[in-house]
């Protein structure tokens, strides 16, 4: 038999043996409130060579937290639903009670790929997301794949490790050393930039920071911790435009979570980049999301679109936008942002759409009654009747649109009423001041 191919087998052979050796003599916690899933995984891991006497279940989150402190698992399997309780913080405590990560697995189970949880899971560290249904080979291999990384890591990757233990020890000169010697075993070293990185943050040397942080990704531009870090060092030297495309390329290659996007989004507006918001909004679409401020950004930001739109004279995309800003939250201020905009394009029918989305409790307020306004202004109702609801608006209400003043000024200037004109100059410099 060839030579590289019987020292092929032979290593393939003990990666078995150390995998194997792994789940005989690990501590294993499974956290799964359904008998019939959590009765399955324990059975594959048996057949992985687990011992009976090292395996716990619970199936709720308070047990779980108490048998982590008592036991101390190398191996934590958790389901995502747990009652109401945040799954994450069970994985932190993990890691706080094990800091010896190097030698633990984290595995996260849930039927839901919505990407944000993919994210959180990867921003926590967490091994393995496992979606179900799963198959048991599949698992295996999972398994297979991580728990070797973790018990046989390359002699790069150990230095990292120790360099990064050094770190949180404070040895940072020690760390530093040892980190710069790691670089000169792989060709792309953008893992030890990143610590490295780390070091001069702490040293308070953030012109450094950036600098390694830029080094590692010339050598591999897709590495999540180091987009992170020079993205966290553009926003404080305040270069919004370069800290838009880390941020836009973070969107890109990895899944979203709600802090992220909501970052994209503002940065999308103030570097006026606003086409980007449609693909932004597609993220958006693709995920199940509950949080209230990402969909105020997200409907913010759709209506920015829109009016970018408008100003293009490209009506039918603004519409779309502003319909889209309405499907997620059809509170009073959007709607009326959407019907002050098409009432300026002159859009009649579109802002009467938005209009018949207020409810009944909404219909009191300023932003139902200057939307009202607007529309009736644009309508070709008598001159007269507009204004006298343009008057009780603007010196009644103490309603600060530019767009209500806009449309009274006209309408007053068509009838020729000088003295108020004047007046409501005046009143326009005291509101809108």
């Amino acid at each position: 038999m060839n030579q590289a191919l019987e020292t092929q087998i032979d290593r393939v052979d003990e990666d078995i043996r150390l995998f194997r050796s792994y789940f005989y003599q690990s501590k294993i916690l499974i956290v799964d409130p359904h008998k019939s899933s959590g009765k399955r995984l324990l059975e594959i891991l048996l057949e992985l060579g687990a011992q009976m006497d090292n395996l716990y279940g619970v199936d709720n989150f308070k047990d779980a937290m108490n048998l982590l402190d008592e036991i101390k698992p190398d191996v934590l399997f958790s389901e995502y639903y747990l009652q109401g309780e945040d799954v994450f913080s069970l994985f932190k405590h993990f890691k706080k009670i094990r800091p010896d990560q190097n030698r633990c697995l984290s595995i996260l189970i849930t039927s839901n790929n919505n990407q944000a949880y993919v994210a959180q899971a990867a921003e926590e560290e967490i091994d393995i997301f496992l979606i179900k249904p799963y198959t048991s080979d599949f698992l295996k291999q999972m398994l297979f794949e991580n728990s070797l990384f973790k018990i046989n890591p390359s002699e790069y990757l150990k230095m990292v490790e120790m360099g990064k233990k050094l770190i949180l020890d404070g040895k940072l000169s020690e760390a530093k050393d040892l980190l710069i010697e790691a670089q000169k075993m792989v060709p792309e070293p953008t893992l030890a930039f990143y610590y490295l990185g780390q070091i001069d943050l702490l040293n308070d040397a953030k012109d450094n920071a950036k600098e390694k942080f830029m080094s590692g990704l010339a050598v591999s531009e897709v590495h999540f911790k180091s987009l992170n870090g020079l993205f966290n060092r553009l926003i404080e030297e305040n270069e919004i435009k370069q800290a838009y495309k880390v941020v836009k390329k973070m969107i890109r290659f990895f899944p979203f979570n709600v802090e992220r996007l909501t970052k994209v989004l503002k940065l999308a507006v103030v570097t006026e980049n606003y086409l980007d918001i449609e693909d932004y909004y597609k993220v958006y679409q693709d995920a199940s999301v509950t949080d209230n401020t990402l969909k105020k950004y997200i409907c913010a930001a759709l209506i920015t679109m829109g009016k970018y739109y408008l100003n293009e004279k490209d009506l039918l995309n603004a519409n779309q936008a502003f319909q889209r800003s309405a499907s997620i939250l059809s509170t009073g201020v959007f709607l009326r942002n959407c019907i002050e905009s098409l009432c300026d394009y002159q859009m009649l029918n579109e802002a009467k759409y938005f209009l018949n989305m207020f409810s009944t409790e909404d219909q009191d307020t300023e932003h139902y009654k200057v939307s009202c306004f607007l529309i009736n202004a644009i309508s070709g109702n008598p001159f007269q009747s507009i204004i006298e609801e343009g008057k009780r608006l603007v010196y009644g209400d103490m309603v600060n649109s530019k767009i209500v003043f806009k449309f009274l000024h006209y309408y007053l200037s068509q009838v020729g009423d000088r003295v108020e004109l004047e007046n409501l100059l005046k009143r326009k410099a005291e509101v809108l001041s």
